[in-house]
């Protein structure tokens, strides 16, 4: 690129191929004139500006490509292991609620077990135990329901 002469034919063929870009929707560069790049008004030389955006020129090629499939195969295991470790968490508080259920239901059926003594004039086994035992103050923890 030494001559003036094969500057200019490099610029006609560089003008040339850039023709289809000037405001248009694809991803290659813009040709435009004025004071970017390096460029200066009515110099006659090209500047070239490249399009914002994550879609850029290299989009056809196969290391693009296969670094797109890993990223894309690299989440969803990611996204898997989340679901497998949401699934375990609730697992997990569905065991606990259903423990906690059947103390419950033990609870109640001794206590419907000493109503029913209680109705027939006979004191059950634990009575005295429990009518002299503190009372147990439980508080709700309002971050189980």
């Amino acid at each position: 690129v030494g001559s003036s002469g094969s500057t200019a034919s490099l610029e006609d063929h560089y003008t040339a191929n850039l023709s289809g870009y000037e405001g248009g929707s694809g991803d290659g560069p813009v040709q435009t004139q004025g004071a970017q790049s390096g460029g200066s008004p009515g110099n006659g030389q090209p500047v070239v500006r490249r399009r914002r955006g994550r879609g850029g020129g290299n989009s056809g090629q196969p290391a693009d490509e296969t670094y797109k499939l890993e990223r894309s195969r690299q989440s969803a295991r990611e996204c898997r292991a989340r679901k497998k470790l949401r699934y375990q968490y609730l697992d997990d508080i569905i065991l606990e609620r259903e423990r906690a259920n059947m103390v419950l239901r033990s609870e109640l059926e001794k206590y419907v077990s000493w109503c029913s003594e209680l109705d027939k004039g006979r004191l059950p086994e634990g009575w005295n135990e429990f009518i002299h035992a503190p009372p147990v103050k439980q508080e709700l923890n309002p971050e189980e329901y």
